[in-house]
């Protein structure tokens, strides 16, 4: 979320000083939609890791060392950290840089692509029901949901990883890329018309643009 949440902010950045414009000129819309996920989105990954380092660190110098570490926190959901890091980031990604560009200013882009950090964290609201079953119907059903499947599967693999079902991850993460698929195919029109807008567009104008 903070990773995808930068994108807002570049995307926002790059119309408000017109330098959308200087882009234009010597790439393609497509080329700096994907241009901005890639690059944002290996800095998310590097900060992750950097992350993981320092956790690791400070459980060894505190004397615990990595086993206790692993202990705590099962093997399963260390190693399908960055992987479910990965497709969280360019679906939520995708979403959040194709609805930043449609606001015309960092405040307007902001509130729009809200909607998606609240489905993002959507298993922390019923964390509770995480807690006490945490492969009950509601962890489940987040987990097949794509915009909250990777921090469901994280919770899950985190609180009990012998109780996913073998093919609850693959066909999570086969979702996502449908979707982040789906999003970055319709969503490149919506981008290339909304970068160079300085007004918010409206429903049928947006239709207009998609049926294009």
């Amino acid at each position: 979320l903070t990773a995808s949440g930068y994108l807002v902010q570049a995307v926002s950045s790059d119309k408000e000083t017109r330098f959308a414009e200087v882009m234009l000129a010597c790439v393609t819309p497509d080329e700096v939609l994907f241009g901005k996920l890639i690059g944002l989105g290996a800095a998310g990954l590097l900060q992750l890791f950097v992350w993981v380092g320092i956790s690791t660190g400070g459980a060894a110098l505190a004397g615990s060392g990595l086993a206790s570490a692993t202990g705590l926190v099962p093997v399963a959901a260390i190693v399908l950290a960055p992987v479910l890091f990965v497709a969280g980031y360019f679906f939520l990604g995708s979403l959040m840089l194709v609805t930043g560009a449609l606001g015309s200013n960092a405040a307007e882009a902001q509130k729009l692509s809200v909607v998606w950090s609240l489905f993002g964290v959507a298993p922390m609201l019923f964390l509770i029901a995480f807690m006490d079953a945490p492969h009950g119907a509601v962890a489940r059903a987040l987990t097949l949901f794509p915009t909250s499947a990777p921090l469901a599967l994280m919770l899950r693999l985190g609180i009990d990883p012998a109780g996913v079902a073998w093919w609850e991850v693959p066909l999570a993460l086969v979702e996502i890329a449908l979707c982040t698929w789906f999003i970055l195919r319709v969503g490149a029109r919506l981008f290339a018309f909304g970068l160079l807008r300085t007004s918010l567009p409206s429903l049928r104008e947006l239709f207009r643009v998609l049926r294009g």
